[in-house]
């Protein structure tokens, strides 16, 4: 997988994360809510241990997930 497809694909992976979280109801539509957090993995956990508001750790989730990516990617793609 080329460099540039594999950030459109963590690219597309978060823009369905964000929207799923903005459907989350958790008694209305509990799988848009499974599915934010799957999508969302490692960022989102900093939810579990914070007292920040949703849209703040939403914010903050993406640019974690980058800095994953980024390893996943070196471990993936050894140069």
């Amino acid at each position: 997988m080329s460099k540039k497809s594999f950030w459109v694909l963590f690219g597309a992976i978060q823009a369905a994360g964000l929207i799923a979280s903005r459907l989350a109801n958790v008694h209305i539509h509990p799988f848009a809510t499974i599915l934010a957090l799957v999508l969302l993995l490692p960022g989102i956990l900093l939810g579990s241990v914070t007292h920040f508001p949703d849209g703040l750790i939403v914010a903050l989730a993406v640019p974690i997930n980058a800095g994953a990516w980024y390893v996943l990617g070196k471990i993936l793609r050894p140069t």
